[in-house]
């Protein structure tokens, strides 16, 4: 009690700085979504520091965004701090080939997003954490009218709008377990939201005498039939997300290594259907429906190895292991295969008051034909790099940096069982900045 106490009662000028720091961050919430998907599990990299290098940052999390890599890596932070970051752009693009016969059909997003806030706080008990962090977020638009094989008597609009968030905020603790093993926990409550419109409109002129265009369709209705159909869909998740971490650093200081155990329990989960279809003048019954089916999510673990050869050099490396998870009716329709992905990443201090980052980094799929085939809609391997700088001043940094991923892979967007060739792009410009005190 007395660690939780020492917490809140903070000096006035920290109070000052969480208050502004807040307010900061609520502003910058209005303006906009940052892409992702459920197809993926590494679709956002977290933080200033680890941003720019490609999220090999397991063995390191020595700064605030520790409290989301390895919770006992903050025990090792210079100082207390508030750090923020931010996906100043992000654009992603997906072209499905050949879908509308001949033609591609593409589908592209481009968006602002706060995804990082966080507080750490050293004392006489051990290190503590404050953090609100947005792992996924997807924002996709789409309103288009296009032209059916037959290009004189079918068209086709078409509009579609999906919106997922995932929201995680919680607290960190941290403390030596032994002389150069730390450990520490993060426990995060977890919100998610999901919420898909699709809307789809046909005409189709059913002359098989001539073939009618569709103005001569529109003076002479009895040759245009015409279909509408409606769907809405929302997903409500509530649950918590442990993450238990565990970091080696010897005294000499030439390397560290780092291991996290993490795994999202739902506990309540909610979701509506809504369909509605007509054709021509016929209106079939609306279709409502509740839900309460509870996903799974798979156990994660995490290795790091970091390396030190001088002040001003550091070299890092990750593994990721995302375990099976079983299939739902609703949410997550197919089994989700074992993931496994791969990060290095490397720092370089040109001045003591400037400083370079970059990674490469891998984000699978967690699809495979078989998950095609129960629903799922992309089965893509994503290869990324990350490059960042990083500006000190004596008490604050500023860091710009960009990801940018890349991938080709197989789609059933028809949902009809014929798999499309599809190609996936992601660029994303962030920006972040960190006050220690």
């Amino acid at each position: 009690m007395r660690m939780f106490e020492l917490f809140f009662k903070l000096s006035g000028r920290t109070a000052y700085v969480l208050f502004i720091a807040t307010g900061l961050l609520l502003l910058s919430a209005f303006f906009g979504k940052a892409s992702a998907d459920e197809y993926h599990y590494n679709s956002t990299i977290i933080g200033e520091r680890a941003g720019g290098m490609g999220g090999a940052y397991v063995a390191v999390s020595d700064d605030t965004a520790g409290v989301y890599y390895n919770p006992a890596g903050i025990v090792l932070a210079s100082g207390n701090s508030v750090s923020a970051s931010e996906n100043t752009y992000l654009t992603q693009n997906k072209v499905y080939k050949g879908v509308l016969g001949s033609n591609d059909y593409q589908r592209s997003s481009s968006n602002i997003q706060p995804n990082f806030f966080g507080v750490i706080q050293h004392t006489p008990y051990g290190s503590i954490g404050v953090s609100y962090v947005i792992p996924n977020s997807l924002l996709q638009q789409q309103d288009q009218t296009y032209w059916g094989t037959s290009a004189s008597t079918q068209s086709y609009t078409y509009n579609f709008n999906n919106q997922l968030n995932t929201y995680d905020t919680g607290l960190t603790y941290a403390n030596d377990a032994t002389k150069n093993l730390k450990i520490g926990l993060t426990l995060y409550f977890h919100y998610k939201t999901l919420k898909t419109i699709v809307n789809n409109f046909e005409t189709d002129c059913v002359n098989n005498l001539t073939n009618l265009n569709l103005v001569n369709c529109t003076a002479n209705p009895t040759t245009l039939t015409s279909l509408n159909q409606s769907t809405y869909f929302k997903d409500e998740e509530y649950g918590v997300r442990p993450i238990l971490g565990f970091l080696w650093a010897p005294d000499d200081g030439k390397y560290s290594v780092g291991l996290t155990l993490s795994q999202t329990l739902i506990y309540q989960a909610n979701q509506y259907k809504q369909y509605t279809s007509s054709s021509g003048s016929s209106l079939l019954p609306v279709t409502i429906k509740y839900y309460g089916s509870i996903p799974t999510y798979p156990m994660e673990v995490k290795v790091g190895y970091a390396y030190f050869p001088s002040n001003a050099l550091l070299l890092s490396a990750d593994v990721s292991y995302y375990s099976q998870t079983s299939s739902d009716p609703i949410v997550y329709t197919w089994t989700r295969i074992p993931v496994m992905n791969l990060a290095v990443g490397a720092e370089y201090f040109l001045s003591p008051k400037f400083a370079l980052r970059t990674g490469l980094y891998t984000d699978n799929s967690n699809v495979d034909s078989a998950g095609l085939a129960a629903g799922a809609l992309d089965m893509v391997n994503l290869y990324g790099m990350a490059l960042s700088g990083t500006w000190f001043t004596k008490a604050s940094s500023i860091t710009l940096g960009l990801n940018y991923s890349q991938g080709s892979g197989s789609s059933n967007i028809g949902g009809n069982g014929i798999n499309y060739p599809l190609a996936v792009s992601t660029l994303n410009v962030f920006l972040g900045t960190s006050y220690s005190y």
